[in-house]
């Protein structure tokens, strides 16, 4: 997940703000039953144990509206609250279960701490997406996954739903639901009501594969800096977006940058550096070539797996770090650094040496 910063708040019942990600599901003893292992493309990755049992262990959280906890303890200067934004739908209201986790949806939690009265404040409530309401009102599940529950195109398997269930962003005066895959949505910091997806006052486009990602960075300006992919597999090239914010507002401290990297890019996390916005392109594909991504492809639309079970990695390409300049009026122009193979979702951070102009940077997983 992301980790935690204080922001004042002009509110005098949140008058600091931490923001952070990830999964809040109530997790209970898995069942050991037996079940057949999953090998056929129906879920993101392959499955030679219980898959059954594994998700026996997941269950739907439940909204809380309001819960005081008394904290004698708490230091008297801690005064804020904590956002978190996680994966908590995993049973759907026809009881169909998500396969895969990463396709619940997501639900806020927030946690207000006031050390001075020494007692905190629990809330935590689903986002209200399109896709949700629709469920909602339908009784059922209607969306297939990304990663597991795939669906034939004919029956809606092209479709998505924004699961708004990854992180939480607090830049200029908007708390803000985030999912890589599509629109932020806006939320009441209070009530963590959903006031609206928001296409970031038209910086993001409304087509199916315009996104703002669920990994903002901060600025060493002191704004915030997000980004954004789609990998088109037809044409073999994944556009990269990459927005700079003024401290304190959406409005742009340099214009939109856009890019064209070869490949067909999963690019889940970025960086930030004084000069440079980092992309780490490992080297996935569509599949893994020729008959094989035909195949796949032709799968997929008929709805036997899911379109994240498309993506293959080629071990014998190495892995690319491209550098884009974040001001490119300076004359400086994009750098592609080739790098001894890996794959890596999330990165810690990276810096620049001040008297080298040396990038350093360190990732996960």
């Amino acid at each position: 997940g992301n980790s935690g910063r204080m922001l004042p708040l002009a509110s005098s019942a949140a008058m600091a703000l931490v923001v952070g990600s990830g999964a809040m599901s109530r997790v209970t003893p898995p069942s050991m039953v037996a079940s057949a292992p999953v090998t056929d493309g129906s879920l993101a990755v392959d499955s030679t144990w219980d898959y059954d049992a594994y998700l026996s262990g997941y269950r739907n959280s439940a909204e809380v509206e309001a819960s005081e906890v008394a904290c004698s303890d708490l230091p008297r200067d801690l005064v804020g609250t904590y956002y978190r934004n996680g994966h908590a739908r995993f049973v759907g209201r026809d009881g169909r279960k998500v396969r895969h986790p990463f396709d619940a949806d997501g639900m806020v939690c927030a946690v207000s701490l006031d050390g001075r009265a020494g007692k905190a404040v629990v809330r935590q409530r689903y986002v209200a997406t399109n896709g949700a309401v629709k469920e909602r009102a339908a009784g059922k599940s209607v969306y297939p996954g990304q990663f597991g529950n795939p669906l034939p195109f004919c029956k809606g398997g092209a479709d998505f739903k924004n699961l708004a269930n990854t992180g939480v962003m607090w830049h200029g005066g908007k708390l803000l639901a985030l999912w890589e895959g599509s629109r932020p949505h806006i939320l009441d910091p209070l009530s963590l009501a959903t006031v609206a997806e928001w296409d970031v006052d038209g910086m993001v486009g409304g087509g199916a594969t315009d996104s703002f990602s669920a990994h903002p960075r901060d600025t060493p300006e002191g704004g915030k800096a997000n980004f954004a992919f789609f990998g088109n597999p037809a044409t073999g090239m994944t556009t990269v977006r990459f927005w700079n914010f003024l401290p304190g507002s959406f409005q742009l401290r340099s214009p939109r940058q856009e890019h064209q990297v070869p490949g067909f890019g999963l690019y889940h996390d970025f960086l930030v550096t004084d000069n440079w916005y980092i992309v780490i392109a490992a080297p996935s594909t569509w599949g893994k070539g020729g008959w094989d991504s035909v195949r796949g492809t032709l799968d997929w639309i008929a709805g036997k797996r899911t379109v994240v079970s498309m993506i293959a990695f080629d071990e014998t390409q190495p892995t690319v770090a491209h550098f884009f300049p974040r001001d490119p009026s300076r004359g400086a122009q994009p750098v592609a650094v080739p790098l001894d193979t890996f794959f890596a979702f999330h990165h810690a951070n990276a810096f620049e040496d001040p008297d080298t102009g040396v990038v350093f940077f360190r990732h996960g997983e």
